[in-house]
């Protein structure tokens, strides 16, 4: 399987300046809190799910695992 390089950027950082409600999550632990974070926020926001280089960026649909297959070969 590929790894993922994505470039270091701070995306719920620069949704905080956009004056939308970013949302960084960097342990699996946090996820429920983010969740419940950006559900009572004021405003619209985004979330920045730090994951490890070998996760898979999947479709969020059930047809993401038919996908997998071709998102590793793009990694490749």
């Amino acid at each position: 399987m590929g790894v993922q390089r994505v470039p270091a950027f701070p995306y719920a950082g620069y949704a905080d300046l956009l004056g939308l409600r970013g949302i960084r999550v960097d342990a699996l632990t946090d996820v429920g809190t983010a969740w419940d974070a950006a559900l009572t926020a004021d405003r619209p926001g985004g979330a920045e799910a730090v994951v490890g280089p070998e996760v898979p960026l999947l479709p969020p649909f059930p047809a993401g695992e038919q996908k997998l297959d071709q998102v590793q070969q793009g990694l490749a």
